[in-house]
């Protein structure tokens, strides 16, 4: 279910669509069919390529901000993996673009609003050997300064559903059924609550690594100007929006077969 998850998200990739209908009308010998798919791809180059469009739908998706009060404590935070990029050549990992949840969750420590720190990470980037997200984050709290015992590692999950599965087989040892504090993206924060809610555990949720300044409203003329970022933005959109599809569903408790990640 992990491969078909990623042969999906492959799938809800704007530029793919694009160059599948150039690639019909290439082999289209109607004139008429092939002006057709000519103006289908460049409809859905122009609109999926467009900074202002794609911005208007991360507004309206992303969480906004959920600053902690003073005072505000919990027993644990979960920071959930997908921070990173493994290199085969250096036998490496490599803090990549979501990296605000690392930097974020440490952060939420050192302030004292959390006491423990769930890592949840497994080998979702296809990393030869025993490789997993989950060890290399603790590696790197650790040079931080935070003591292990306060560090709890779930190295097993390959997706969102297996991040509230086994997070909530540790917070069940460890006796806790408070809110616990789910540090992820916003773009992703719709889908991590839904889901951990629907496995029965209460979140607190933090968002963070921002696609859009939460409050933008200013058009710039750059705005105007289709961009390659624009399409890969839609693609982390659809991806998400099938996956909250896809949880509204499930009458049931979630198990960890599920596809979406």
């Amino acid at each position: 279910m992990f491969i078909l998850s990623k042969i999906v998200f492959f799938l809800l990739n704007p530029a793919l669509w694009v160059l599948l209908a150039l690639l019909v009308a290439w082999k289209t010998r109607n004139p008429y069919r092939k002006k057709r798919w000519l103006a289908a791809a460049l409809f859905v180059f122009l609109f999926f390529s467009s900074p202002l469009v794609v911005h208007r739908f991360i507004k309206l998706h992303q969480w906004q901000p959920m600053p902690m009060k003073a005072g505000e404590k919990y027993e644990a935070g979960i920071l959930l993996g997908g921070v990173l990029g493994y290199d085969e050549n250096y036998k490496e990992a490599f803090f990549m673009g979501a990296s605000d949840r690392f930097i974020q969750t440490l952060k939420l420590y050192k302030q004292g609003h959390i006491k423990k720190i769930i890592v949840s990470g497994g080998n979702a980037v296809f990393a030869k050997g025993d490789y997993r997200e989950g060890d290399w984050l603790v590696t790197n709290l650790l040079a931080m300064g935070v003591p292990p015992e306060d560090i709890l590692n779930e190295r097993k999950a390959q997706n969102t559903v297996e991040n509230a599965r086994f997070s909530h087989h540790i917070l069940d040892s460890m006796g806790s059924n408070s809110p616990v504090v789910i540090i992820t993206s916003a773009w992703h924060m719709t889908r991590a609550v839904k889901i951990f809610e629907k496995e029965g555990v209460p979140v607190r949720p933090y968002p963070v690594d921002y696609m859009i300044v939460p409050s933008q409203k200013k058009i710039r003329w750059l705005h105007l100007v289709p961009t390659g970022s624009a399409m890969e933005q839609w693609n982390l959109l659809l991806k998400e929006w099938v996956g909250v599809l896809a949880i509204g569903l499930q009458r049931t408790k979630i198990n960890t077969s599920s596809p979406v990640r």
